[in-house]
């Protein structure tokens, strides 16, 4: 694995990066089938993130890449082994995921959204009161100023009526406003047209990368992958099949295709 000094781009951020701020050992996550049979998701894992990386998971579905982000949210209990989280990390931890209607409520204006606290659905919605007095309202203006497209602006306006990458857009800014230390994107924007997706994209880098936001993310779209991220991890029926550190190179989308399928 890569030293401090052997990062990308020259990336010299501290020796607190070293540390390791999520630990899998021998993780297995089995499910019951429908017709009473065990499926293995996860099949003993083992894998360190340290604090501060981005790492890409890769892999077929079916391959368990959505499982093991559960696993490290904390949503989903592994049958065997241990999942260790820095308590910083697992403190202000979110994540996001493909599909706005997951995410947003269309009836509601885009601040009401980005005041939604849980994942799916309004399940703790604060009031705009408490809000304001918490400064919540400035930081969504802050996070959706990043991403170019006018929204803080249009906080009054009901989100079913704004575009697809108007809302991923907001999906992502939410995230940003809660000032994550650790980020698990699972494909969340494999709906956008490639020019939205990378608009999106690049804000979440340029945050992660200036704040030293631990990231794992799931994608089937090795282009966004081509000269960007720090490690690739390739995970096939529940396994790891390869953990390919990029240190001060970058890969082509068909490089990164003969890892996941080679």
């Amino acid at each position: 694995m890569p030293t401090n000094s052997d990062r990308p781009d020259g990336d010299a951020r501290g020796n607190a990066e070293a540390s390791a701020g999520i630990t899998l050992a021998g993780v297995t996550k089995r499910f019951d089938g429908a017709d009473g049979s065990s499926v293995t998701a996860v099949d003993h894992v083992s894998l360190t993130f340290r604090e501060g990386e981005w790492v890409h998971l890769l892999g077929p579905n079916g391959s368990g890449k959505s499982t093991l982000l559960r696993i490290v949210l904390g949503e989903v209990r592994q049958d065997e082994g241990t999942c260790d989280v820095a308590a910083n990390l697992r403190a202000r931890s979110r994540y996001v995921e493909q599909g706005v209607s997951r995410n947003l409520v269309p009836s509601m204006t885009v601040l009401e959204n980005m005041l939604l606290t849980t994942r799916n659905g309004a399940k703790l919605f604060p009031s705009l009161r408490l809000a304001r007095r918490n400064d919540t309202v400035a930081m969504s203006q802050e996070a959706l100023t990043l991403f170019g497209m006018g929204l803080e602006r249009r906080l009054a306006e009901k989100v079913g009526h704004l575009s697809g990458g108007q809302q991923q857009a907001i999906v992502a800014a939410r995230a940003l406003a809660s000032r994550p230390r650790l980020l698990l994107l699972d494909e969340f924007t494999s709906a956008l047209d490639l020019r939205v997706s990378q608009r999106v994209l690049e804000v979440v880098r340029s945050y992660a990368d200036e704040h030293h936001v631990t990231v794992l993310a799931v994608t089937h779209d090795l282009h966004q992958i081509e000269g960007h991220g720090y490690r690739i991890v390739v995970l096939d029926g529940g396994r790891v099949k390869s953990d390919t550190p990029l240190i001060q190179k970058r890969m082509t989308a068909k490089q990164i295709a003969e890892l996941v399928y080679g």
